[in-house]
């Protein structure tokens, strides 16, 4: 007897097929109930779905890439913010993996901070990439192999001060918060495909 919850998983994960399409997923998930572990059967039953109506799998992978977003919180009293972001899982992992290189470059910098604080501080340099590039660079030994035993900042060698800002523009002293040149949301293509 496979366990109740992961047999009514797989009918939920049906639900988007035809009547006469659901053989294809039972058929290969029946013996699976109660000999294999759930993940595994979940697994099968969500690639039999893909197979039984590719087309229809496609449809809806297309209508959840129009879901992709970034939002941008407000500002706390603190002067922080909160950043989310829905997009590509390989998108997703290559920012994960440049944050986590970039937090190991930073720790040398900012020893008392913990794993978080030095993970925020990466990922600000994603959003400053000539900094960042100058950063991974610094920290690059002559081989062409990033070397975090290298711990350098190029912006900041004297300690917590800024690199230079423009005169004005996000972050100068005559900004009032928004960048005239920047594109407005209306300003960029739907379709970049």
């Amino acid at each position: 007897q496979g366990e109740v919850w992961v047999a009514r998983k797989v009918a939920r994960l049906s639900r988007v097929l035809a009547a006469d399409q659901t053989w294809v997923v039972d058929q290969a998930v029946a013996p699976m109930l109660g000999t294999q572990a759930p993940g595994r059967v979940i697994e099968t039953a969500e690639a039999k779905v893909i197979e039984a109506d590719p087309d229809a799998h496609q449809a809806r992978v297309e209508a959840e890439q129009q879901r992709r977003y970034v939002s941008l919180g407000r500002t706390d009293e603190h002067g922080l913010r909160t950043l989310i972001a829905r997009l590509d899982a390989g998108d997703a992992v290559w920012v994960e993996a440049t944050v986590t290189k970039v937090a190991g470059i930073l720790s040398g910098r900012h020893p008392d901070a913990g794993r978080d604080e030095l993970r925020a501080l990466a990922l600000g340099y994603l959003a400053r990439p000539a900094e960042l590039l100058a950063l991974l660079a610094a920290n690059t030994n002559p081989q062409g192999v990033l070397d975090l035993a290298l711990p350098v900042d190029p912006w900041n060698q004297g300690g917590d001060q800024q690199p230079p800002q423009p005169e004005d523009g996000p972050g100068g002293p005559n900004s009032s918060g928004e960048d005239p040149d920047w594109p407005r949301d209306t300003d960029w293509p739907r379709d970049t495909d």
